[in-house]
């Protein structure tokens, strides 16, 4: 977008925002008047007239492409708060099991700990995923497997061990 309104476009909403006087921020790059020539023939001979002429899709576009400039700066900031969680998700195993047990009401916090703490960060963001596409109860039967086949850890009642098969 930048390159296409010839550099113009990077301070365009921090131009909209300091703008106070008698020109818009995109005057220069969307005019909302302009010198216009009308020829007019009156008995065969043309008489040139030189009026002001307004150009009311500029107009338009400049509020466009302010709206599209803020927008631009909101994806901006969530995008890189999504990023920093993502880091904190693969760097740190509180922030992994805090994510897991997100909305679990049922989930057995000891059995999550004992699955987090024995798999990788990539296995962990992979049941994260899965967590977030099944039911609560059920995601609480796949950590309850996981931690008894996988990961050695006790304490489950016989339903348990039928429910996934």
């Amino acid at each position: 977008m930048n390159i296409f309104l010839g550099g113009h476009f990077f301070f365009y909403g921090h131009q909209a925002l300091q703008f106070t006087g008698l020109l818009e921020p995109g005057f220069k790059l969307f005019p909302g008047v302009a010198i216009c020539e009308i020829f007019t023939y009156e008995r065969g001979v043309p008489q040139g007239l030189t009026i002001m002429c307004l150009l009311p899709i500029n107009i338009l576009n400049s509020k466009i492409y302010a709206f599209l400039w803020f927008w631009f700066v909101f994806l901006f900031i969530v995008s890189c708060c999504a990023l920093v969680c993502r880091c904190a998700f693969f760097l740190s195993p509180w922030f992994r099991k805090a994510s897991l047990a997100y909305g679990k009401r049922h989930l057995d916090k000891k059995q999550l700990q004992a699955v987090v703490s024995q798999t990788s960060a990539v296995d962990c963001f992979l049941l994260y995923l899965i967590s977030r596409n099944i039911g609560s109860l059920k995601f609480k039967e796949v950590v309850s497997r996981l931690a008894k086949e996988d990961l050695g850890v006790e304490k489950f009642s016989e339903d348990d061990e039928n429910t996934l098969m």
